[in-house]
């Protein structure tokens, strides 16, 4: 299987999963990490990055040094960065799709 869709396949599970709002966004956030994202387009790319200035804009309002920080977000906050992780998941998910569809020659 695709890394990449490998990786948001767990994502969307953690996403989809009953766990505290805080665990969701650590946890789904950490399948961030080592993507390697040279392969995707320009606009995958721009709206990956679109998602991450907004997930980034939340952070930057609160003092997070540790993830026992992540308890200091609002509720709110931490269900709009779940929607915004979800919207980068389906995002990275269908250029993953993609680019095995092309790999295949389909």
């Amino acid at each position: 299987m695709n890394p990449l869709l490998a990786k948001m396949n767990e994502m969307e599970k953690i996403l989809l999963d009953p766990l505290s709002k805080n665990d969701k966004v650590i946890k789904a956030s950490e399948q961030l990490s080592g993507l390697e994202i040279t392969a995707l387009s320009a606009r995958t790319r721009k709206n990956m990055n679109r998602e991450l200035i907004f997930l980034n804009s939340i952070l930057n309002q609160y003092p997070i040094k540790t993830f026992d920080d992540y308890s200091l977000i609002s509720s709110q906050h931490l269900e709009q960065m779940i929607q915004a992780l979800c919207r980068l998941c389906q995002i990275l998910k269908k250029a993953a799709v993609r680019m095995i569809s092309q790999d295949s020659g389909g």
